[in-house]
C-alpha cells in the first residue's frame, strides 16, 4: 500500500504544482473519505481492489499536497517539529489503514 502510494505521489507531483496544493489537498481528502467508505461497503472482490487503489492514490496525494501546506502554516522556529508531526501523523494513519485492510 505505502509503496504504491509513494509511486503515485511521485507521478502526480506535477499535477499538484499546476493546480495548487491547497485545492489538491481538499480533493484528495474527499477521495480518501470516499474510497475508505467504498472499501467498508464493498461486497465484491473487484470493487474492494478498485477502492483500495483509489485509497492509495488519494492517500499519496494527501501526503504530496499536505506537506507544503503544513510547511506554509509553520513558523521558522517550529518547522522541524511541525514536519516531524506531519510525517508521524501520516504514518499513524497509514498504519491504521494497513491494520484494517492490509
Amino acid at each position: 500500500f505505502l509503496g504504491f502510494a509513494a509511486l503515485l505521489a511521485y507521478v502526480t507531483g506535477g499535477y499538484v504544482s499546476k493546480v495548487g496544493f491547497k485545492k489538491v489537498l481538499i480533493q484528495s481528502i474527499i477521495g480518501v473519505l470516499g474510497s475508505a467508505t467504498l472499501l467498508m461497503l464493498s461486497e465484491s472482490f473487484a470493487l474492494f481492489i478498485i477502492a483500495g487503489l483509489l485509497l492509495a492514490f488519494s492517500f499519496g496525494l494527501v501526503n504530496v499536497s499536505g506537506l507544503p501546506y503544513a510547511i506554509s502554516k509553520l513558523s521558522v522556529r517550529n518547522i522541524t517539529f511541525g514536519i516531524g508531526a506531519f510525517i508521524g501523523a501520516s504514518y499513524v494513519v497509514e498504519g491504521i489503514l494497513e491494520f484494517m485492510y492490509g
